[in-house]
């Protein structure tokens, strides 16, 4: 199978203000879809909360993104250079 994109997942919103900044608590999904030639698959991906804008002891509401590097399963080629990494927009109110 070789990658042909990876699908930005669906921004997140409501989280609640003085949530902990880490990814569990901020409800971002643990995978991501990738486009393949043979079909769609989901892939791990990690989420780099440290570097988002988000602090939780603001308390108004926050809308920030969030970047992740992806994980290519295996079996999945990425002769076309295909960056592995993608965005989440995340709201906190």
């Amino acid at each position: 199978m070789m990658l042909q994109s990876v699908t930005t997942p669906e921004a997140v919103t409501g989280v609640t203000n003085g949530t902990a900044k880490t990814a569990e608590a901020l409800g971002l999904p643990a995978t991501v879809e990738l486009v393949t030639d043979a079909g769609s698959v989901n892939a791990s991906v990690t989420w780099d909360v440290d570097r988002a804008s988000y602090d939780p002891s603001v308390q108004t509401t926050q809308t920030f993104t969030v970047t992740g590097t992806v994980t290519l399963p295996e079996g999945v080629s990425n002769p076309n250079n295909v960056a592995l990494t993608t965005d989440i927009s995340v709201t906190v109110d």
